[in-house]
């Protein structure tokens, strides 16, 4: 899933034809972290939401509307690795 919210991310900003490097300085982020976030390295903390919404120029929630709508549009095949289907399978969790 971090590889996916980077994918978010780096979507907004490309749309609104930013760099990594003004994004990062409009944040409070430094350059290394932001580009971990993208490249889903790195999962944000909680306080750090707000950072990435004024980096990108959009408000928290507008944030948070944005990754509901990227991950309702994932494909079936996006969900496989997280047993999202129901099935029972939870070995994946126990063994973590």
């Amino acid at each position: 899933m971090d590889r996916l919210f980077g994918e978010m991310i780096r979507t907004i900003r490309t749309e609104k034809g930013l760099s990594q490097r003004h994004v990062s300085s409009l944040s409070g982020l430094s350059h290394q972290e932001w580009s971990k976030l993208e490249d889903g390295s790195r999962w944000p903390q909680r306080s750090t939401y707000w950072r990435l919404s004024r980096g990108l120029g959009i408000s928290v929630r507008e944030f948070f509307e944005r990754w509901a709508a990227f991950i309702q549009q994932l494909p079936d095949e996006a969900w496989e690795d997280w047993n999202v289907d129901g099935d029972g399978d939870n070995d994946k969790i126990n063994n973590c």
